[in-house]
């Protein structure tokens, strides 16, 4: 785990006090992530091994 320092200032929020982000920018990158897909797939591939194994 790690862990950070998030400070906002009108419509920026700095990480660490010195990489700067519009608000929205990162809410916009996580939203598009394909987590969801990617566990799925994980999923499929642990129930084929499961399967498998009996």
């Amino acid at each position: 785990m790690f862990s950070f320092k998030a400070y906002f200032w009108n419509n920026d929020v700095y990480i660490n006090e010195k990489n700067k982000y519009a608000a929205n920018e990162i809410l916009t990158a996580y939203l598009n992530t394909n987590y969801l897909s990617k566990a799925g797939d994980y999923l499929y591939e642990l129930k084929n091994l499961r399967r498998k194994l009996r």
